[in-house]
């Protein structure tokens, strides 16, 4: 009888353990549609449910009634997908559904967006890849948990923070329309897209997001400055309606990048990759923004303290009046500036001081020939690729900040020494008539034109410019040359006279140089394929052979220790050619020009070979 009693007493609690209550009419309506319940009683069979694995709840966009409640959606054990989006939600517990990938509970159309969650806690649901809960009433959002996360759209909430530094797999955000007042990306190396517009965001760093293509943080008040320039694969930025003072998108990308950042009232300038191409593809920015490949962070002002200097810049329509200095602004995206002053009797004053060249932050071609410059700091001038500053009074000339520099005038100046090892694009230079002793072009192997004559260059080594063309070294005091390039039967101009140390210049074949070359040399000098002679070669005293003196300017005397036979002496010149034969120890050069000479002695079983130099 007690176990009757018992069994009795159990049986109404066995019987409701086997439903899940559905208190909301609308939802069990749902799930009648579905075909997971049968009949409007407040619950369903808990065995029609716990194993479903997705759900999608849909309302009409014309309904009146929308589900309010998803109490009993906790034994939905196995969902996966949930699709609550658009309904009266307020409350949504998923404690029980630790396997939730996907959840899309956007809240009511946004002419209702008072309706929806106040509160969406997802700790539970830790293999959830896709959030959107767009639409509602969260004022916070703890994302700790769910480290696979990789779409999240929350826009459209009433969030003051959001914590994403634990979801590194993300790379779509879109957080758009609340109250962030601050947004750390910086643990997001993943992120593809991102729309954090509208706003009160003060600070936006994207350095580590390299793989961003889609950016919008328009409406962001408080965005001063942005810098952009890390974001390589970066195609569309919107910025409008903003703040901004500075903006850098100089990425190296901005051809395939479309721009929009108009309504920023105090963005004067924006750092592109080329501004001339900026100007034309981008017209979706204030008219008082202009484009340059440096914006910098100058004052509003660059000083022009040489007058003569600034009327220039007047007379071009950069500068209004004569007061010392220009707007930045004006001159900034200027990528070509002539500022020479040929002698005529229409010349202007001649330019002193330079200074404020380097606001031109853009410039890419600059003439300032045939003035009284004494320096010139071009430092900040990167972009330069074609320099003419040649007929001043400059005595030092730093170039090595312009490696873009493919073409370097800058002949009749009294400069001593100059270092080209950083200018490895440059093509054609020019440095006549000035006081170097040495010129190193080992590292220019893109020079075809080489002038350099009126100095006092001794050695030069052109043997690895093999793009070269065109030479003029004469008037100089060279005692070796090598244009031993392979390029010699491409040359359409050489020069190399008046070198009176000159005897021998290093050339690919000798007699076609002597063929094509001759009238360009001093009288003393030949062409050889291996000029370079050593001491041992000059001065030989091997097995008792002996030539003296050497070099000599006249006689040279051959003797050859323990031998009394007769000899056989040849002098060639460097072609190869036989100028005498004698079986005389004693030797006249007399006759013959300056210069180094092949001398062959034949005597007994040996043959025995010295170059000769004649002074």
């Amino acid at each position: 009888m007690k176990r009757l009693l018992v069994f009795v007493f159990l049986l109404p609690i066995i019987c409701t353990s086997q439903y899940t209550l559905i208190p909301d009419s609308i939802f069990e309506q749902e799930l009648i549609n579905l075909g997971y319940d049968t009949i409007h009683d407040g619950q369903v069979l808990t065995a029609n449910i716990s194993s479903i694995d997705s759900l999608y709840l849909q309302a009409p966009f014309a309904a009146t009634v929308r589900i309010s409640d998803l109490t009993g959606i906790e034994d939905f054990v196995s969902l996966t997908y949930l699709y609550c989006s658009y309904q009266h939600l307020t409350n949504l517990d998923l404690s029980q559904s630790p396997n939730l990938t996907h959840l899309i509970c956007a809240g009511q159309y946004p002419w209702n967006s008072n309706l929806g969650l106040n509160n969406l806690d997802v700790s539970q649901n830790p293999n959830l890849t896709y959030l959107k809960c767009n639409s509602n009433e969260l004022i916070s959002l703890d994302l700790t948990q769910n480290n696979t996360l990789n779409y999240l759209e929350c826009r459209a909430n009433n969030l003051t923070n959001l914590d994403i530094s634990q979801n590194t797999n993300l790379t779509f955000l879109d957080c758009n329309v609340n109250q962030l007042t601050s947004l750390d990306v910086s643990q997001n190396i993943a992120l593809d897209t991102l729309d954090c517009s509208v706003n009160q965001i003060s600070n936006l760093d994207f350095s580590q997001n390299t793989n961003l293509s889609y950016l919008d943080c328009q409406q962001n008040p408080l965005v001063l400055s942005l810098d952009l320039s890390q974001n390589i694969n970066l195609n569309w930025v919107f910025l409008q309606n903003n703040q901004l003072v500075s903006l850098d998108v100089r990425n190296g990308n901005n051809t395939n990048l479309f721009l929009r950042a108009d309504n920023n009232p105090n963005l004067n300038c924006i750092s592109v990759d080329d501004s001339v191409w900026a100007a034309t593809n981008w017209n979706m920015v204030d008219n008082h923004t202009i484009f340059s490949y440096n914006c910098g962070n100058s004052s509003q002002y660059t000083l022009i303290p040489d007058s003569a200097f600034e009327q220039r810049l007047i007379d071009y329509g950069y500068d209004t009046i004569q007061d010392g200095k220009v707007l930045t602004s004006n001159i900034s995206s200027i990528d070509s500036l002539d500022v020479s002053t040929p002698p005529n009797m229409f010349s202007p004053p001649k330019i002193y001081d330079l200074t404020g060249i380097e606001s031109f932050s853009n410039l890419r071609f600059l003439n300032c020939g045939f003035n009284e410059l004494t320096n010139l700091d071009l430092t900040q001038n990167s972009l330069l690729n074609n320099l003419m500053c040649g007929f001043n009074n400059i005595q030092n000339l730093n170039i090595s900040q312009n490696i873009n520099l493919e073409k370097l005038m800058c002949s009749h100046n009294p400069i001593s020494n100059i270092d080209l090892t950083q200018n490895i694009n440059l093509k054609a230079l020019n440095c006549a008539v000035m006081s170097i002793n040495e010129l190193d072009v080992s590292q220019n192997l893109n020079l075809d034109t080489i002038h350099c004559g009126y100095n006092q260059i001794s050695n030069l080594d052109l043997s690895n410019n093999q793009s070269l063309i065109a030479l003029f070294c004469g008037f100089n005091q060279l005692e070796s040359l090598d244009i031993k390039n392979g390029n010699n039967i491409n040359f359409t101009d050489f020069q190399a006279n008046n070198n009176d140390s000159l005897y021998c210049i290093s050339v690919d074949d000798s007699t076609w140089a002597s063929n094509n070359w001759s009238a360009y040399i001093d009288s003393q000098t030949v062409f050889s394929n291996n000029c370079n002679p050593s001491t041992i070669d000059i001065i030989e005293n091997l097995n008792n052979f002996l030539t003296y003196p050497n070099p000599t300017n006249n006689l040279i005397q051959i003797e050859i220790e323990n031998y009394n036979g007769s000899i056989e002496a040849a002098l060639y010149d460097f072609t190869g050619k036989l100028l005498e034969a004698t079986n005389s120890t004693k030797l006249s050069l007399v006759n013959y020009p300056k210069g180094i000479y092949l001398l062959k002695v034949a005597y007994g079983d040996r043959i025995e070979e010295v170059k000769v130099v004649k002074e």
